[in-house]
């Protein structure tokens, strides 16, 4: 390890509050959100096994709304989980 440590950009706090998925999100905004365009059918049906389609999906969706891999992801609110 280098004796220069690198430092972090985001508290934990602000790291916390943008990975958080927000739970009051409009049915609208959730379908445009979350609504797979051709291009990624495409995409995903070409590049991925039946077993982890809808995983692969999901991580599309969850990446393209927050900015963030789904790893990154704490909570996800009950509108997303329900739907």
């Amino acid at each position: 390890m280098s004796k220069y440590q690198g430092r972090e950009l985001l508290t934990p706090e602000e790291r916390e509050r943008l990975t958080r998925m927000p739970t009051d999100i409009s049915e609208w905004d959730l379908g445009a959100s979350f609504t797979l365009t051709p291009h990624d059918l495409e995409i995903v049906n070409q590049h991925r096994r039946d077993h982890n389609r809808l995983g692969f999906a999901v991580q599309l969706c969850v990446l393209r709304f927050t900015g963030w891999p789904l790893s990154e992801v704490k909570i996800v609110p009950l509108p997303f989980s329900n739907t």
